[in-house]
């Protein structure tokens, strides 16, 4: 079985293109060639996001013991988030032909196929709660290396999510932001438990929302509508505000959203702003979901009648 694995490693392509353009990376950063700014390594190698992004975090970790400098590892975190927030989502990517591979009915794709939307194979509009894969995997169904691979990514994607919700609550609590008509203050960590439980039911249970779009709009939209549900009288424009003090903000993320798409191949066929994202494609697939964890926190906290 060792020697399997091994004679799969060497026979992988993408991993030692992958390989190399982490080593591209890591000097081009040392030596500040502008001329292989990121970006740049990936288009000229013809490798995606997605598929750098699973070689970074095992070399970059301290055992692995390459002795990088702190301000290169800095970069090639970077360049991970850049990948877990928008690249690895973008039409093309890899993450579309696991999640074919692994999703539909579990069969293998067609070996030599150019594409990873065939039309025999839908693409799914979900990954699935990692409690349930377990489930079906203790019940001896051995879990694919496309499943494995977008567990770890889809992992990695909660944790950015949650770290940048967390920063954005502590910015908005700060301004005492999260406060009722009649001026009552709403519980900071409130918000963000349900904020939070929000995000991971989209990750997993509404993976669609996902496609072609970025990390940090579902988690303003998320914000707003938890906000919303909980009474808060907080605006966008003030979660966007604080929004936009955080290093990686970009006005496209609120002003050019994805609202209209074609499925399976993702052909963009209309934009427009965050709000009318919220409007039109949020609310419909996540409200349920907000009202069924406002409900169950407010009976968690009503007090047992004796």
């Amino acid at each position: 079985a060792g020697g399997d694995v091994l004679l799969s490693l060497l026979l992988n392509k993408d991993l030692h293109v992958s390989l190399v353009a982490f080593a591209f990376e890591v000097l081009s950063d040392c030596y500040k060639m502008t001329a292989l700014s990121f970006p740049t390594v990936l288009n000229r190698l013809s490798i995606s996001a997605f598929d750098l992004c699973k070689v970074i975090e095992p070399l970059v970790r301290a055992e692995v013991n390459l002795n990088l400098p702190k301000e290169v590892k800095k970069h090639l975190y970077a360049i991970e988030e850049t990948g877990l927030e928008s690249l690895s989502w973008k039409k093309g990517s890899p993450f579309y032909k696991e999640m074919v591979a692994c999703r539909n009915n579990n069969k293998e794709m067609e070996e030599g196929g150019s594409s990873a939307f065939q039309k025999v194979q839908p693409l799914p509009k979900a990954f699935g709660r990692p409690g349930a894969m377990d489930a079906s995997n203790s019940q001896g169904k051995p879990s694919s290396s496309s499943e494995k691979t977008l567990g770890e990514f889809l992992r990695k994607v909660q944790k950015l999510a949650t770290f940048r919700m967390i920063d954005l609550c502590n910015r908005l609590e700060r301004g005492l932001k999260f406060r009722k008509e009649g001026g009552g203050l709403v519980d900071a960590g409130l918000i963000l438990g349900q904020a939070v439980s929000i995000i991971e039911f989209v990750i997993y249970e509404q993976t669609r929302l996902m496609y072609n779009r970025h990390i940090d709009q579902i988690v303003l939209c998320t914000l707003y509508g938890v906000a919303k549900v909980n009474s808060c009288i907080v605006t966008f424009r003030e979660i966007v505000h604080h929004y936009s003090k955080q290093t990686q903000c970009k006005q496209e993320v609120y002003r050019a959203v994805v609202l209209k798409q074609t499925y399976p191949d993702l052909q963009i066929e209309e934009t427009g702003d965050i709000i009318q994202f919220y409007n039109r494609c949020f609310v419909p697939v996540v409200q349920n979901e907000l009202l069924n964890i406002v409900s169950n926190s407010k009976r968690e906290r009503e007090p047992e009648t004796p």
